[in-house]
């Protein structure tokens, strides 16, 4: 029971953080504006963008206590000795992620259909039909499941071969090095090819069509000399059929970019507004990594030394599972069960390692801003940023802690004064 009981303790310190949060949150919202925000809103949009957060607050809490019930199900009930009736480690292993996945898809559609068609259309910012909101949740939950069991069936056939090959051969830690390189692989083409899928799904969730702004176009390659990092096209999508977000980015996969521009973007902002977002994002692909971009790397490394060390210790994988199994009167192989373990396990680290990376992302978007203002359209960024922010109700000034926790975009209000810094 020791295992549960840790579990248990897990689930409150995580609760109690949050709601820490949550006050932090709260009490940053109390506070004046600072001057460089301060004409985003009125008082009467300020109270709207107090109430719509405060509605997505009360929805986020209801489902965060739903989804710790699932997890508590799967934990606590005898969930995982009815699965031990399949044996067969695979069968098992699709049975338990279309189940878990299930509760979660379930509890998941539940909760994005009240968010758009309720909160975000009591705000007027929804504009999707339930047909295509469907068709989108659909397409997403599909790619999901592919990815669940292409990702955890490799991991299983690992983990079921490695005891077996432990104890037929003396593994070294050279040839554990070079069996590592070749799961690493496996692992890049599997990413590879889900990006493709991603893509591919985004097709089908919107329509891209090519600028045709001739006048556009010259400008964009005009601030594009120099730049190594090609772009295959700019493509223009249907965003105003869903909501009235107003966006661009670059899609950047390998030999792969575009940027792509909401279509209400186009239809909404002026042309300068678009050239500063366009400018920003072109900063992107100037980018150049540095030391901050490599560190992020020293997680990956660690967990190549973790497996390197690993495959010759395969007897420990056996342990584990053996320790486990006993913790949850369990019979047969659960590798769900394992890698949800695991999973808690790293979870602190991975948060640790978000933190930093959020960081990393933050610095690349003030560099990207810089590349703005150094084209001339600082003060168009400014007033765009100003008005997406009024129209989307965005937190404009978010407690730092809070920024430093969870945001890979800087404050609207940091990111201001960074702007009228760079000038």
């Amino acid at each position: 029971m020791l295992i549960k009981s840790i579990l248990v303790i897990y689930f409150i310190v995580q609760e109690v953080f949050h709601f820490y949060l949550n006050s932090l949150r709260d009490k940053q919202r109390k506070m004046p504006l600072p001057k460089e925000v301060s004409d985003i809103y009125d008082k009467k949009r300020y109270q709207e963008f107090l109430a719509y957060k405060s509605e997505y607050r009360a929805l986020s809490y209801k489902s965060e206590i739903a989804s710790i019930g699932i997890d508590l199900f799967v934990l606590f009930s005898p969930f995982f000795k009815w699965m031990e009736a399949f044996h067969n480690v695979y069968v098992t292993l699709f049975v338990t992620v279309l189940t878990i996945s299930g509760l979660t898809m379930i509890l998941n559609y539940v909760v994005e259909y009240y968010a758009t068609f309720h909160i975000e259309e009591k705000f007027g910012m929804n504009k999707k039909t339930i047909q295509e909101f469907n068709k989108d949740f659909i397409l997403e939950v599909l790619l999901d499941l592919l990815m669940e069991f292409v990702l955890f069936g490799v991991m299983v056939f690992f983990c079921e071969h490695i005891v077996e090959w432990t104890n037929s051969f003396n593994i070294t830690y050279i040839q554990s090095f070079f069996f590592v390189l070749v799961i690493l692989l496996v692992f890049v083409l599997l990413f590879f090819v889900f990006m493709v899928l991603s893509l591919f799904v985004m097709m089908k969730q919107y329509t891209f069509t090519d600028l045709e702004y001739e006048e556009l176009l010259s400008e964009i390659q005009r601030m594009m000399t120099g730049v190594k990092k090609k772009i295959k096209g700019i493509k223009v999508y249907n965003e105003s059929k869903k909501s009235t977000t107003k966006n661009a980015f670059v899609l950047a996969i390998p030999f792969y970019r575009i940027v792509g521009i909401a279509d209400n973007f186009l239809n909404e902002n002026s042309k300068r507004e678009l050239y500063g977002v366009l400018a920003h994002e072109i900063g992107h692909l100037k980018h150049k990594k540095d030391i901050f971009n490599y560190i992020k790397y020293t997680f990956l490394a660690i967990l190549i030394v973790l497996l390197i060390w690993m495959i010759p210790n395969g007897m420990l994988i056996k342990e584990w599972a053996t320790f486990v199994n006993g913790q949850f009167g369990l019979q047969e192989s659960s590798y769900y069960l394992y890698f949800m373990l695991a999973g808690f396990v790293l979870e602190p680290f991975m948060f640790l390692f978000s933190i930093y990376n959020n960081y990393v992302v933050r610095r690349e978007e003030y560099e990207a801003d810089q590349n703005a203002v150094k084209e001339g359209y600082g003060e168009d960024l400014i007033r765009l940023f100003k008005n997406l922010s009024r129209d989307e109700l965005v937190d404009v000034n978010p407690h730092p802690f809070i920024e430093c926790l969870e945001y890979n975009h800087p404050g609207m209000y940091r990111r201001i004064l960074g702007l009228k810094k760079a000038r």
